[in-house]
């Protein structure tokens, strides 16, 4: 069974999987507060060195896999 950090690495995005695991839950508590996947692609992803061709695939993964009421962003 594949986890939320080895789906992140599986689509291509090289990171510690501590990272991964808290910008994780970053992503869904931002989503759940009414920020958009855009703003916190600003806001969280970039700045922590996703390059922007990966956002949306990290976007995606993050709301399968731990947050699913937000998928599809907001």
């Amino acid at each position: 069974a594949s986890s939320y950090p080895q789906d992140i690495t599986d689509a291509g995005t090289v990171a510690p999987v501590n990272w991964i695991n808290h910008t994780g839950q970053i992503l869904c508590s931002d989503w759940a507060s009414g920020m958009s996947w855009t703003q916190t692609d600003n806001a969280v992803l970039t700045p922590g060195g996703i390059y922007p061709n990966h956002l949306a695939l990290y976007d995606e993964i993050t709301a399968r896999d731990l947050c699913p009421a937000y998928s599809g962003g907001n």
